[in-house]
């Protein structure tokens, strides 16, 4: 019965942890041009993760996951970026290997579809941008 409360507790620091991310982004994305805006909605069937990238191309961009952390790099272009690469790691709370992951890249916005129901068959932990 004990571990049962630690396991709760645990989960609740995940969710705390992940929650105060996103509540710190937007005043962190005004004053820091190290990274880019990003939004997150839930609906009843997955989380979205929307990444505002302005003067960006597809081929930029790449998406990837270590255990609970969904990772979107930017690679520096010679004409609209400086030569460093831009990263921004999102802390989720659920492990993100199992679970039923695409991304869509149109108009300067990279959307991040994760599905809550439903195991995902990719092998690797990259995640193809259509």
């Amino acid at each position: 019965m004990k571990n049962k409360d630690n396991s709760k507790q645990y989960h609740l620091d995940r969710f705390d942890k992940w929650m105060q991310q996103f509540l710190d982004d937007s005043f962190r994305s005004f004053l820091d041009k190290e990274h880019f805006q990003i939004d997150l909605f839930e609906t009843s069937e997955e989380f979205i993760i929307e990444a505002d990238l302005p003067l960006i191309k597809k081929e930029q961009i790449t998406i990837h996951f270590s255990d609970d952390i969904l990772i979107i790099e930017v690679k520096p272009s010679t004409t609209n970026l400086p030569n460093h690469i831009l990263l921004r790691e999102i802390t989720l709370p659920f492990l993100i290997e199992k679970k039923l992951v695409r991304a869509f890249y149109k108009n300067n916005i990279l959307e991040v579809f994760i599905k809550k129901e439903g195991e995902s068959t990719n092998p690797n932990n990259i995640i193809s941008i259509d």
